[in-house]
């Protein structure tokens, strides 16, 4: 298979995209790891996974891949419209978020889905039905058709908590909202540094840092749109009630805004108080951003109840007012 890359160290991106590609082809990025130390039998449930993940892809989905970890030849032979972009003996997923992140640089009218071989090292049935899932989400024709300007980010499920998240980070994104981020490489080190901006002690898995960064990355930015495709409540976060979704389809599917869920079936014994607080968001946006978020923010809406309190217990409308108001009480911080 013929690459099709620029190196540049420690990411790459795609060369000629436009050559090969029109305007409404979807990019898939695809990182895959395979264990250094795996023997045949692994190596062959790898490939199955794989199969698996890109026999849902449309017509309309052409696949890039970065693999890490054992260099498996053949993997992708039997599937169409799949490039390898690079092998990389070590590394994680922030690789192919700085390729998918480089891409949109390139191409800020376009769209394109992130995926990897979740469960690919840790084989346990929870990460076997958290993959099928979210990939069925990410390639699914709703989420091709997302309007952008209702929805700039769309996955099976969108979690507010504890850090804005799509459990187990597989998605679809608009490259108009993703050119403004920062880069995911970069960021991992800017949430390193939440604890000072927020004056609290913090479990990285609370707050979206250390190794949970990469999945915090695509709804870090204040301007997301978040939208998300599992009618059944059920399933918020995490692993707590993800059986639920074993063969959940796009029959189960029903595009709709965040916060599709209130705050009372989002909030559990698990958050940390970083998770809770409207204040922490805003502070959180200010610190890696500079910027606060606008009327349009999803936000405005799930923590009403802080609304509520700032206003004498009377819930406002959500309109510029209101948000300076609360903004301004945020710089107390």
């Amino acid at each position: 298979m013929d690459s099709k890359t620029i190196v540049s160290a420690p990411h790459v991106t795609i060369n000629n995209h436009s050559d090969t590609r029109n305007d409404t082809d979807i990019a898939v990025f695809y990182n895959l790891f395979v264990d250094p130390q795996a023997k045949e039998l692994e190596i062959a449930r790898v490939k199955r996974l794989v199969k698996e993940q890109l026999i849902l892809k449309q017509s309309w989905h052409k696949v890039y891949v970065n693999s890490i970890g054992l260099k498996v030849d053949c993997m992708f032979d039997n599937i169409s419209d799949a490039t390898l972009l690079k092998h990389f003996p070590e590394g994680s997923e922030i690789i192919t978020l700085r390729s998918i992140y480089d891409y949109f640089q390139k191409y800020p009218t376009r769209k394109a889905i992130y995926l990897h071989s979740k469960g690919s090292y840790h084989p346990e049935p929870e990460n076997e039905v958290l993959r099928q899932f979210l990939t069925r989400g990410a390639l699914s024709e709703a989420a091709a058709n997302a309007n952008p300007s209702q929805c700039n980010v769309v996955s099976s499920r969108f979690s507010p908590t504890p850090h804005p998240h799509t459990p187990g980070n597989m998605w679809l994104a608009h490259c108009n909202y993703i050119k403004d981020l920062i880069p995911p490489n970069e960021f991992t080190g800017r949430m390193a540094h939440v604890e000072n901006i927020t004056q609290t002690s913090h479990v990285d898995f609370y707050v979206g840092s250390g190794r949970y960064a990469a999945e915090h990355w695509i709804h870090s930015h204040p301007s997301v749109k978040p939208c998300d495709l599992y009618t059944d409540a059920t399933y918020q976060w995490g692993y707590e009630g993800l059986t639920g979704t074993s063969g959940a389809n796009e029959g189960d599917f029903e595009l709709k805004a965040a916060p599709r869920l209130p705050w009372s079936a989002t909030e559990t014994g698990f958050m940390g108080e970083f998770g809770k607080h409207l204040k922490h968001r805003l502070a959180e946006y200010k610190f890696p951003y500079g910027i606060l978020p606008d009327s349009s923010w999803w936000g405005w809406k799930l923590w009403r109840e802080e609304f509520r309190v700032l206003f004498n217990d009377t819930i406002p409308s959500i309109n510029d007012e209101s948000i300076q108001f609360v903004t301004m009480e945020n710089q107390k911080l």
